[in-house]
């Protein structure tokens, strides 16, 4: 409690994502529901030019994130005597993007729906819906369906690693609240009961519940329960 309230003396704008994207609405700068802003105090939303900068609907941007809408270069031609010349192009941030920390997003960049930035890029340019781009200069690493399909074959080996760490550090495999949310998809049923048990699995910052609702309700688990995870976990990850 006494966190929060320094936090709101501190940062008045910028205590909570919800704060920080009223804040840059009151400034002028477009930005659709569900975004999420992590860490807002240490991102950098350039405030000069408002109208030219836009996110789109659920759109998660990390910590320390500079997004520009201004380029200032020129001042170096300027004060060489080479002239004067303006700049100006509209930053787009589509749907459904991810914006890794320290990353930098330049002045006129349009990222499509559906996109990765991975941590500490440096983006601009144009770029079309389900990219996963990353490094300086970004580059286009995959697309969404191929990252989707490389985290999916990674899961159950992550899932079964964090529960024999867990395992080997304290004597006793975790419990299925020590185990956290991240796996549950793979043990937990896939009904409506769980739906209601589990609320906390599709609260979850930056994406629309009801999504993930349908989604988990078309899907199916890897295991009948979590004893028979923790099952295959002893065997070594062997034998489902």
């Amino acid at each position: 409690m006494i966190k929060e309230l320094a936090k709101r003396i501190l940062y008045p704008h910028a205590h909570s994502s919800e704060a920080f994207a009223d804040y840059l609405r009151r400034r002028g700068v477009e930005v659709g529901e569900g975004c999420y802003f992590f860490d807002a105090q240490t991102i950098n939303v350039d405030l000069q030019r408002p109208h030219m900068l836009r996110f789109g609907k659920y759109v998660k941007v990390t910590g320390y994130v500079h997004i520009l809408c201004h380029d200032y270069s020129r001042s170096v031609v300027l004060q060489s005597g080479g002239g004067h010349f303006g700049e100006a192009r509209e930053t787009v941030i589509g749907d459904n993007v991810f914006i890794g920390t320290h990353s930098i997003v330049l002045m006129g960049t349009r990222i499509g729906a559906d996109s990765i930035i991975g941590a500490g890029a440096v983006v601009s340019g144009t770029w079309p819906e389900g990219s996963v781009i990353a490094g300086n200069p970004a580059r286009l690493v995959c697309t969404l369906d191929e990252f989707a399909e490389k985290r999916e074959r990674r899961e159950l080996a992550g899932a079964v690693e964090f529960a024999t760490t867990f395992r080997e550090r304290n004597g006793v495999w975790p419990s299925l609240e020590q185990m956290t949310n991240a796996f549950a998809w793979l043990y937990l049923p896939h009904t409506e009961e769980t739906l209601h048990e589990h609320e906390e699995l599709f609260r979850l910052n930056g994406v629309d519940p009801e999504v993930l609702k349908r989604a988990f309700l078309a899907s199916k688990p890897r295991f009948n329960s979590y004893q028979e995870f923790l099952d295959y976990c002893a065997q070594g990850g062997h034998g489902n």
